[in-house]
């Protein structure tokens, strides 16, 4: 027996009723964990018999004529998601999926094969904790058949959006197949904030590039007519940036916004400059390409003082 630590009596053996009762306890609370989400199987037992056991043992421990009291533990309740209320058979896995700033929308993607002309049919099913979006074959998908028959390695990318009925928020998402939640959403709420951008240039909507959560996320800024150079942001959590680190170019300390950070020279030939720092969890790089890059450094440092946390 492993001995107590100094000034705690150790409490004597359970009795079989109690041992059994914090058994069909700790069987229950696994039972209901799993069936939430995998991933807390492994966590959830543990802290289950660290705490019924400690309720035993200070039940045990107590001066009461040796009659042992257990105190049943409140009831819970776990929401299961209604896959069977979905219209449609999920059929197919889609990728990672990108959220509107405001939570509203949802785009999904999914991989369709040569020759499928139909599109993918979808149903949503929302409720106050979870939201199943299933993916599946149009009914009235048509093929057409490749030239000789052969379609190779040809795949093309079905984009769908999904309007909510209320925001995302915390509820669970699913995609009707796995019946553990996804864990890949990527929210626009989540990127930072650029406060200044140079005079003519906007940003290019359609160039920002999500497609893992650990993977930087890059807005690319379109330069005016006769510029020369443009920019872009780019951002990733800073337990992800290490594998995204290209050191090979000189590094100089600057600091920005009272903040360290680095300047990176020499990129591309010299056409590239890039100014790296933390905010937050976030590693955020700020950088700009053009033929003389040092030439417009100054508004390089101005746009990465700019940069504020996540307003989401």
């Amino acid at each position: 027996m492993t001995a107590a630590p100094p000034f705690v009596h150790p409490a004597p053996d359970p009795t079989p009723e109690i041992a059994d009762r914090v058994l069909a306890r700790v069987e229950a609370t696994a039972r209901r964990r799993r069936a939430r989400r995998r991933v807390a199987v492994a966590a959830g037992p543990v802290v289950a018999v660290v705490a019924l056991l400690t309720v035993a043992a200070v039940a045990r421990g107590r001066d009461d004529g040796g009659v042992v009291t257990a105190t049943e533990p409140a009831p819970t309740t776990t929401t299961e998601p209604p896959f069977d209320q979905l219209a449609i058979e999920p059929e197919t896995h889609w990728n990672t999926p990108i959220l509107s700033a405001d939570g509203r929308t949802l785009e999904i993607s999914v991989s369709t094969s040569c020759g499928s002309d139909g599109g993918s049919d979808h149903d949503v099913v929302e409720t106050p904790d979870s939201v199943i979006v299933a993916v599946g074959s149009a009914e009235d998908e048509a093929t057409t058949s490749a030239p000789n028959g052969a379609c190779g390695l040809e795949v093309s990318i079905d984009t769908i959006e999904i309007p909510l009925q209320d925001p995302l928020g915390g509820r669970d998402l699913y995609d009707g197949i796995d019946p553990e939640p996804r864990d890949d959403v990527l929210r626009k709420a989540d990127l930072v904030e650029v406060t200044y951008v140079p005079a003519g240039f906007e940003a290019v909507e359609e160039e920002t590039y999500m497609t893992s959560i650990e993977e930087p996320w890059q807005r690319n800024f379109r330069a005016p007519a006769g510029a020369g150079w443009y920019f872009a942001v780019m951002q990733v959590p800073t337990r992800y940036a290490a594998q995204w680190r290209g050191d090979d170019e000189p590094i100089t300390p600057i600091t920005i916004d009272g903040h360290p950070a680095e300047l990176i020279t020499g990129q591309f030939s010299g056409s590239m400059e890039t100014i790296r720092f933390e905010l937050g969890d976030l590693t955020v790089s700020v950088w700009s390409e053009g033929p003389n890059p040092s030439d417009h450094r100054d508004e390089l440092v101005r746009i990465a003082e700019g940069i504020r946390p996540p307003s989401g």
